[in-house]
């Protein structure tokens, strides 16, 4: 199992450096995404997908699927399972500005506005994987979730999975291209000089989103899958095994189950590391790490709130902004569609419905670049 547990950590930990890297963790970044004020994490994740999709297509066209062991893993379809997760996780996300992985990346590199107050939100994490506990099988009991079935886009169609995965690739990657060229951006950063200074300065969104997808694929090629609310409730599983109180939830403790928590670790890992040699570009921001923050227990019980709604809303809804978005939009399940389209349009009506009452600092967020 030690050798599960380190895979799942480094591969945790290139996802994590690539989030970084784009500064994807921002609170910043993430809402003016949410208010279209901020592309970058719209082509940065538009980007991974379409390599994923390129990679998972290209070994089903050449019949390598299986000798590559890049065989798509289906996201289970259950019904309206998604519009309930899709609710929570959405309002959640819109709230937080985070979801589970880049609630781990703000603990590990000091990212945020309160001092400490990622901490709370992974916290949050797992006692929002309690809650699920509590609640699964009544709403198994009551029909809210169904039964899983492994939909998928093609199967739908009535047509091969490698053409269809390629064609969603050229959509996604046009649509980063379109949303580079019309959309809405920040000023760039000063440009930098040498290629230790690129290295180190923040990395462009193709840069960052290939590295993204090429760890879905890489992943799937050793029977894991990138989705970290999978990788909270891991760690929980395994926990609870080791203090004798097995969960229900994961009955038994395998390799698979310790890679998905080293994953987690790992994407912390990953924004730590990269927190320690990125250039730190001197610009305002509320939440440079360098300006002073105290103690704020209202901040706190936010972002633990925060935490507990995005891993009840992606356990019940069946994945995250990783899992049930990025990793799983390739694989071309409908499950994956319904969680990720009600969670994304749940959390663009909130952003605009809160930017209403009190507006975001919106103008931070058009000219901030520094990292940590």
């Amino acid at each position: 199992m030690s050798s599960a547990l380190l895979m799942g950590i480094l591969t945790g930990a290139v996802f994590g450096t690539a989030l970084y890297k784009v500064a994807a963790i921002r609170h910043t970044r993430v809402i003016g995404m949410l208010l279209f004020a901020d592309g970058t994490v719209y082509k940065f994740a538009f980007s991974a997908i379409a390599v994923a999709c390129f990679g998972y297509g290209l070994a089903d066209l050449t019949g390598n699927a299986e000798g590559w062991n890049l065989v798509p893993r289906v996201m289970a379809y259950t019904g309206s399972a998604h519009l309930i997760g899709g609710i929570i996780f959405g309002t959640s996300m819109a709230l937080t500005g985070c979801c589970p992985g880049t609630s781990v990346c703000r603990a590990s590199s000091g990212v945020g506005g309160t001092r400490f107050e990622g901490i709370s939100a992974v916290i949050g994490l797992f006692a929002g994987i309690f809650v699920y506990s509590l609640v699964k099988q009544p709403m198994l009991d009551s029909g809210a979730m169904a039964a899983p079935q492994g939909l998928t886009l093609h199967g739908w169609l009535g047509l091969p999975y490698g053409p269809v995965a390629m064609a969603l690739g050229v959509f996604f990657l046009v649509a980063a291209a379109l949303i580079h060229r019309f959309g809405a951006d920040p000023l760039p950063a000063p440009p930098a000089q040498g290629l230790m200074a690129r290295i180190r300065g923040p990395w462009h969104w193709l840069v960052s989103g290939s590295i993204a997808g090429g760890v879905i694929l890489w992943a799937t090629h050793q029977d894991g899958y990138v989705g970290y609310s999978g990788s909270v409730l891991a760690i929980y599983g395994w926990a609870a095994d080791a203090l004798g109180m097995t969960s229900k939830l994961v009955p038994t403790i395998s390799d698979g189950i310790v890679w998905r928590a080293g994953l987690l670790v790992g994407v912390g890992v990953g924004a730590f590391q990269a927190s320690l040699w990125s250039t730190k570009i001197d610009w305002p921001s509320p939440e440079d790490k360098d300006a002073p923050r105290q103690f704020n227990a209202k901040g706190h019980a936010f972002s633990f709130a925060g935490g507990v709604g995005l891993a009840l809303g992606a356990m019940i809804g069946g994945g995250c902004t990783t899992g049930a978005f990025m990793a799983a939009f390739p694989t071309l399940s409908l499950g994956s569609f319904a969680m990720g389209g009600t969670f994304f349009a749940v959390a663009l009506i909130t952003a605009a419905l809160v930017n209403r009452v009190r507006p975001y600092a919106i103008k931070r967020a058009l000219v901030e670049r520094s990292f940590a």
